[in-house]
């Protein structure tokens, strides 16, 4: 019971942070262009609608591994508050953080690289 306890404001947390930021993603992007579903493609569908797929995904992991990326920065906030001078939970706290900071770096270079390779390949 003691562990529902903890866990359940959690969950919570989790399933409103989903519902507010995930699904309004997922409901307004369109992954495979309409031009280019169904049997009868015609010439509409052109390497711009699958770089606009490729773009569409692209943002949408990003912006998945971001939300991910916030419930970490999150937890090792909650951590390091909670550690009450306790050595090695302010420890484990710093290495949640630390490795959250390492992930948004990452983030934000894979961010930059697929915009360098769009701007390359779309000749701009």
């Amino acid at each position: 019971m003691r562990i529902i306890k903890k866990i359940l404001p959690v969950l919570v947390f989790v399933l409103i942070l989903f519902g507010l930021v995930v699904v309004p993603v997922m409901a307004e992007t369109q992954i495979v262009p309409k031009e280019c579903i169904g049997t009868q493609m015609n010439n509409e569908c052109t390497l711009t609608s699958v770089e606009n797929t490729i773009t569409t995904v692209a943002k949408f992991i990003i912006g998945i591994t971001g939300s991910v990326l916030l419930l970490v920065l999150i937890y090792g906030g909650v951590l390091y508050i909670t550690s009450a001078g306790n050595d090695s939970r302010v420890q484990k706290a710093t290495e949640v953080l630390k490795y959250a900071v390492i992930g948004l770096v990452i983030i934000i270079v894979a961010g930059m690289v697929i915009q360098i390779l769009l701007g390359v390949l779309s000749g701009q």
